[in-house]
């Protein structure tokens, strides 16, 4: 490498100075100078090497504790995701599609949901970008397949939420604008998609969460009613 080619280029020059000592050469004030910086380079190089060295054991000292405090952070963040993921086993509400408070309490909670599917894609980002890092400074790689298992949990209660709330939207739309604005195209995609939707998180609920079965089978039969009205 470069530090080899130096060092041949140093003893060579160093063999000059050496014949020349043994020929009696008077040398002037800047050869001496030069000579004696000749002799100085590798320590100097050395100590430049220890220096950079002191400089990036620090640097990775820091790198390591920042990343260890951010660690910290995103498990304090999984740790409340998957509580919340966890409490959606016995979140409810009393269905009926376009009907009062209820349906206020699902716009709430599909609002809710998307924030944590938010927060959930990022934390597999986090999970990772970590994991990236940790092969970069050569340590063991953190298992964190904690997070895709309560992504993965989190799906159907996602799809479940989020599906009452475009079908109480969109039904409270369609039943109310004039009939030329509609779609028919739309709603028959819309509805047959939150039918197929609700019926396999019916599917996935209906042995292991009794409560949230039955709301889901609620919604079911309201979308079968509504599908006689469709295609327009």
């Amino acid at each position: 490498g470069l530090l080899i080619d130096l060092k041949a280029e140093v003893d060579s020059v160093t063999k000059d100075y050496d014949l020349l000592d043994g020929l009696l050469y008077a040398y002037t004030n800047p050869d001496v100078k030069q000579r004696w910086h000749l002799y100085g380079l590798p320590h100097l190089i050395h100590s430049k090497i220890e220096e950079a060295v002191v400089q990036l054991d620090a640097r990775q000292a820091e790198f390591d504790k920042a990343m260890k405090d951010e660690q910290e952070e995103f498990n304090d963040e999984m740790a409340a995701l998957s509580k919340m993921v966890a409490n959606y086993n016995s979140r409810r509400c009393d269905w009926a599609v376009g009907k009062g408070e209820e349906m206020l309490v699902v716009e709430e909670t599909s609002a809710e949901v998307k924030r944590i599917q938010k927060r959930l894609i990022d934390a597999e980002g986090l999970a990772k970008k970590f994991n990236s890092r940790e092969i970069l400074f050569g340590v063991p790689q953190t298992d964190y397949s904690d997070v895709a298992r309560t992504a993965k949990a989190f799906v159907p209660y996602a799809a479940l939420w989020n599906t009452m709330n475009d079908f109480d939207k969109k039904r409270n739309i369609w039943l109310t604008d004039p009939f030329t604005n509609l779609d028919p195209e739309e709603v028959e995609k819309s509805v047959q998609t939150w039918w197929r939707t609700v019926f396999k998180v019916g599917k996935t609920f209906e042995s292991t969460q009794p409560e949230v079965f039955a709301m889901a089978s609620l919604v079911k039969e309201d979308l079968e009613q509504f599908k006689t009205n469709v295609p327009i």
